[in-house]
C-alpha cells in the first residue's frame, strides 16, 4: 500500500482523467477518479519492472525540471523500478544527456540515458555490419 501526497494525487488525477481512467466506470468525482488512479498505479507497479520517460517536454521544459518529476522518479526508484530516459534529440551523447538531467537534479546513470543517436548507431551497425565511419 502507498499514500499519494496531495500534490502528486491531484496531478495524477488530472492525468488519468485526461486519459479516460474513470470514464465508463461511473467515476465522476475527483475522489472516484483518485480511487481508480490508485488501482492503476498499483497495477503498473506490480506489472512493470522498468519505465521509459521522454525527456524534453515530459521531464523538463526549457531546461527546467517540471513539477513533481523528481519525487515521482524517486517514488519509482524506491519501488525498485528501473528508469530510462529517452529523447529524439540526436545532438547529445548519453553522457551529455546524463549530465543535463543530473544538472536539473535528476539522479541518473549514463546507461539509463538513451538519445536517438544510440538507436541510429545500433540500427546502422545491425543493418550494415561492415560499415565504417
Amino acid at each position: 500500500a502507498f499514500h499519494l501526497r496531495p500534490t502528486v494525487r491531484s496531478t495524477l488525477v488530472a492525468l488519468l482523467s485526461a486519459m479516460g481512467v474513470g470514464c465508463g466506470t461511473g467515476a465522476s468525482t475527483e475522489d472516484e477518479v483518485a480511487s481508480n488512479a490508485k488501482d492503476v498505479v498499483a497495477r503498473l507497479l506490480d506489472d512493470c519492472d522498468a519505465f521509459l520517460f521522454d525527456c524534453d517536454g515530459t521531464l523538463y521544459h526549457a531546461g527546467t525540471l517540471l513539477p513533481h518529476v523528481a519525487e515521482s522518479l524517486k517514488f519509482l526508484r524506491d519501488f525498485g523500478k528501473k528508469l530510462f530516459f529517452v529523447t529524439n534529440t540526436s545532438s547529445r551523447s548519453r553522457e551529455q544527456l546524463c549530465a543535463k538531467l543530473q544538472g536539473m537534479g535528476v539522479p541518473c546513470e549514463v546507461h539509463e540515458c538513451v538519445p536517438s543517436c544510440v538507436f541510429t548507431a545500433d540500427y546502422v551497425k545491425r543493418m550494415h555490419p561492415t560499415a565504417e565511419r
